[in-house]
């Protein structure tokens, strides 16, 4: 990523540094196509960047929620087989 943003970076001094001989043989949106043609470079990196880090995110998001669900029906089948053994010695007990 530092790289391709670099060599945006390159052309863009080296048409500043030589504007007047640019300006010369008329060439300016020769120029503006090559760093754009940089930017674009960058702008793919950086949306690939993106996309990995959206499916990370939304992976982690996925995995705690079914996570969370498993805990809590855990739970709920726990509290259910409490329900059943409390019921259960409580008849036995004579409640």
């Amino acid at each position: 990523m530092q790289d391709a943003l670099a060599r945006a970076n390159e052309v863009a001094e080296e048409v500043f540094s030589s504007m007047r001989t640019i300006r010369s043989f008329a060439s300016e949106s020769e120029e503006v196509d090559r760093y754009a043609d940089k930017l674009n470079v960058t702008y793919k990196l950086k949306l690939k960047e993106s996309v990995a880090y959206a499916g990370y995110l939304w992976s982690n998001q996925v995995l705690m929620n079914c996570c969370s669900f498993i805990r809590v029906r855990r739970q709920v089948f726990c509290l259910q087989c409490f329900d059943t053994v409390g019921w259960a010695a409580g008849r036995a007990s004579g409640l």
